[in-house]
């Protein structure tokens, strides 16, 4: 976690060998990053809504008629349930990003499959206020990997996860051109 009484990064004993494994890929990266210049502030899309779905909560934009972020907890997450049958619905704002032949997935921030254990609400996360545009190769390549670690973490304790998108594009409906992830694990079922 950032300490922001003293400005750096702390890691909890139980956690220590994760962040181990961080710094030993991240500050390579982030000082060649550094030194190539392409470090820069990302913006976050501002919100004027929340949209409280019970298992979710949604960030929204009113005026962009999209999500900002999503924010939620995990305990035990994941199921059998199928997605047979569900489709994306709009609920709120006036406009959804055109999809078809887009070359974008509609990527879920709060994923289905984290609350497989229940029909109703795997079908809950299938409404345009939790998804944004994801290009395919993020939406089914890492950001499904990142997705299947949480929900391994959170079969042994509660996890708090906030994502959404970075950097949006207002002349292409809305796009962000970045996408980010917070996870903070707490012991147990800690809430």
């Amino acid at each position: 976690y950032y300490d922001v009484n003293i400005g750096i990064f702390r890691c909890c004993a139980q956690d220590i060998y994760l962040c181990i494994t961080m710094a030993k890929i991240m500050i390579p990266l982030l000082l060649f990053l550094a030194h190539t210049g392409t470090i820069m502030c990302q913006e976050q899309l501002p919100y004027d809504t929340v949209i409280d779905r019970g298992i979710y909560c949604s960030y929204f934009n009113m005026k962009y008629s999209t999500v900002s972020f999503v924010r939620y907890t995990l305990y035990r997450g994941g199921g059998t349930q199928s997605r047979k049958g569900m489709a994306f619905r709009h609920t709120c704002g006036a406009k959804v990003f055109p999809y078809n032949r887009s070359g974008y997935d509609k990527g879920h921030l709060a994923p289905a499959q984290d609350f497989a254990y229940d029909r109703e609400a795997m079908l809950a996360t299938f409404d345009y206020v939790n998804a944004l545009p994801q290009r395919p190769a993020l939406n089914r390549g890492a950001w499904k990997r990142l997705e299947g670690r949480v929900r391994k973490w959170s079969q042994r304790d509660t996890v708090t996860i906030e994502c959404g998108g970075l950097d949006f594009d207002s002349t292409r409906h809305m796009v962000p051109k970045y996408f980010y992830k917070i996870v903070t694990r707490h012991g147990g079922r800690d809430t």
